[in-house]
């Protein structure tokens, strides 16, 4: 069986040299072998390269398998596009403990209900 973590791994130090492509074969790898981490970290790539459809579904089915971090990059790249998608997303990582996402949701919950009070 193949090494799941070793390919994320692989991927990762290859982002950091800035070789996208090959971390992108790492990654398409471990999701092939079922891995929801490479979803959400494939998702990610994809969709700040601009295939925001393809990397959006990849981070969905991850942060519905339980991912903290793809519910928690959902929100952060949704939070622009689709403020209350991002603030659903938010609301699950912070109650799951990621502190920033907390801090995030609150921030956006008001710039919502601001909006929302002036459209009064």
């Amino acid at each position: 069986m193949e090494d799941v973590q070793a390919m994320i791994n692989l991927s990762i130090i290859y982002l950091g040299q800035d070789k996208k492509d090959k971390a992108k074969k790492w990654l398409n790898n471990a999701v092939s072998l079922g891995s929801q981490e490479a979803k959400s970290n494939l998702g990610a790539i994809l969709y700040r390269e601009g295939d925001k459809e393809r990397g959006e579904q990849l981070m969905t089915e991850a942060a519905q398998a339980g991912i903290i971090e793809a519910k928690f990059n959902l929100g952060v790249l949704l939070y622009d596009d689709s403020p209350f998608m991002a603030l659903k997303w938010l609301e699950e990582a912070a109650n799951e403990g990621i502190d920033e996402a907390r801090e995030l949701y609150e921030e956006l919950a008001k710039q919502l209900e601001k909006q929302l009070d002036l459209q009064e």
